[in-house]
């Protein structure tokens, strides 16, 4: 298979003079969206209290020098004779250091900066090794930002997008090489077995790429009987990637203990409360948040349709395997993943873009009259001329355009804090303040979101009831959690069985109404926000 060329146009020099004013565009373009990016991460990356005990956990690695052996900030995971499996240790090791050195807002600017290098960098140059691409994957790649950016926060996700895009950048690349029947060699297995030694301590996406390499692998051998013959070797190759890669997951601290909880954390009852793992439903279309990633999945769908059409028209001549089968896979998982689950709508856009630049590039290689002159193909070929894309350019241009943007954010908009509020979740920081002061002793019922901020700003007292590490803490006892939280009928008896000495709960909570008329609980502090409540001892 050889890479085709476009026929070569004779412009004229107005023609010639709109495609220069084009390209540059659209190169500026990429450096605003950039900055907007940067700062899009700087402002709203620190809204999910989850970042509160993540940064408390790496805080304790930073201080002792190993792994807690046990939960260090709750009372009751102890009662329940659970394994604590600290699965995302790297990721929370690694969020104090930048922390600790950069101060929190350096730490929010680098992690901008990793969201451009995913997002912005990979996708280009992934592009330059793939000829007539660049133009569409400027498209794709602004559709992707947007896409993504339904859930970038301080969390480890942050660092499974990252090793996601180069997992896929890598499986692309080499599927262009099996489409110009080029041999592989055991460096490409390597590649994905150093990427997971990373990945299986920093956070369990890691799973997806794991199954994305099997199916990638399973797809190829299919595609070689139906379609074209493949080598042999190049699908041994694959197998033995997911092979060094699946064993490279046990080389973390918690062993084939990781493997064991994955389980309870994936397959969790407790998962259907969580508003992130949510499919999408009707009533949220009105939220223009999802469209982005409804766009590119009706992009992928017609770039699937038109490769499937060409393949079945074309079998008997075709010299070497398009990837066909697994496009049809990864648009059908991927969009159904993305459409069930919210939180999994980042990673589907991740693996569709990259599948997508596949198509381009497989689709104008087997279908040479697609090239043809004119303005697009002229605009095609300004963009590859005027700007070709290396890792040292791309970090210069893209990665201070988006330092830039966050610096902005931080300095000017909204200095960062941990957590930082927002809409869906104010801060009780006036309560908290209030606690350092009177330090109240006994067993607290706090809510969950209340936990993880004091897990972060009183980390040595009070032990929490509960925070938002709900997979640690198993669905019989989270029932429980929910029972008191909205004043079930049980709620009095569940209190007096933890020993419930104070409540701390935001001010309009179900439980804070049931027990503001009740002789046995007194309102020790209570602000627009929260309420803390104590138990009167009996006379």
């Amino acid at each position: 298979m050889t890479e085709s060329s476009p026929t070569t146009p004779k412009p004229t020099l107005r023609t010639k003079f709109l495609v220069a004013l084009a390209a540059v565009s659209i190169s500026c373009a990429f450096i605003v969206i950039a900055f907007m990016l940067g700062s899009f991460v700087a402002g709203t990356s620190l809204h999910d209290p989850d970042t509160c005990w993540l940064m408390a956990l790496g805080h304790l690695i930073y201080t002792n020098g190993h792994l807690p052996p046990s939960d260090p900030f709750s009372y009751t995971f102890a009662q329940l004779n659970l394994p604590f499996i600290m699965y995302q240790w790297l990721t929370e090791f690694v969020f104090f250091l930048l922390y600790q050195f950069l101060g929190l807002p350096g730490m929010v600017m680098s992690l901008a900066v990793l969201a451009a290098i995913t997002l912005l960098v990979l996708p280009l140059l992934t592009s330059k090794q793939l000829p007539h691409t660049r133009l569409f994957c400027c498209g794709a790649t602004l559709v992707l930002a947007l896409s993504a950016t339904t859930h970038i926060l301080i969390r480890p996700e942050i660092f499974s997008y990252f090793l996601l895009a180069i997992w896929m950048m890598s499986i692309t690349l080499w599927r262009k090489r099996i489409f110009l029947n080029e041999k592989s060699g055991l460096k490409q297995a390597m590649a994905f077995i150093l990427l997971m030694l990373a990945w299986a301590n920093l956070h369990t996406a890691f799973m997806i790429a794991l199954v994305a390499l099997l199916v990638v692998a399973t797809c190829y051998a299919i595609e070689s009987q139906l379609v074209a013959k493949v080598p042999a070797n190049e699908i041994k190759l694959w197998y033995i990637a997911f092979a060094g890669a699946f064993a490279a997951t046990f080389l973390n601290p918690n062993f084939d203990k990781l493997w064991a909880y994955l389980p309870s954390l994936y397959f969790s009852p407790i998962n259907q409360y969580i508003d992130e793992l949510k499919p999408i439903a009707g009533g949220d279309l009105h939220n223009p948040t999802y469209y982005p990633f409804l766009v590119q999945a009706l992009i992928s769908i017609a770039l699937l349709i038109r490769q499937l059409k060409f393949v079945a028209k074309n079998k008997s001549t075709i010299a070497t395997a398009p990837g066909a089968v697994f496009s049809l896979v990864a648009v059908v998982v991927c969009i159904y993943g993305g459409l069930v689950a919210r939180r999994l709508m980042p990673f589907a856009a991740i693996i569709l873009a990259w599948d997508s630049l596949f198509m381009v590039y497989a689709y104008k290689a087997l279908h040479p009259q697609s090239l043809k002159s004119g303005f697009i193909q002229m605009l095609e070929t300004c963009l590859e001329e005027l700007f070709k894309p290396t890792v040292t350019n791309c970090l210069i241009v893209f990665g201070c355009a988006a330092l830039f943007g966050a610096y902005i954010t931080v300095s000017r908009i909204a200095p960062p804090q941990i957590p930082m509020g927002s809409y869906a979740f104010k801060v009780p920081e006036k309560a908290v303040e209030f606690l350092k002061t009177i330090q109240p002793e006994g067993n607290v019922f706090n809510d969950a979101q209340y936990g993880d901020v004091l897990i972060w700003k009183m980390p040595k007292h009070p032990l929490v009831f509960v925070d938002t590490r709900f997979d640690m803490y198993g669905a019989e006892f989270l029932r429980q959690y929910q029972a008191i939280r909205f004043a079930d009928s049980n709620c009095d008896e569940l209190l007096n069985k933890y020993q419930i000495a104070w409540i701390f709960v935001p001010l309009d909570s179900p439980l804070a109404r049931h027990l503001q008329n009740s002789t046995n609980w007194k309102a020790l502090y209570r602000d627009d926000v929260a309420v803390i409540l104590l138990k009167l001892k009996a006379q």
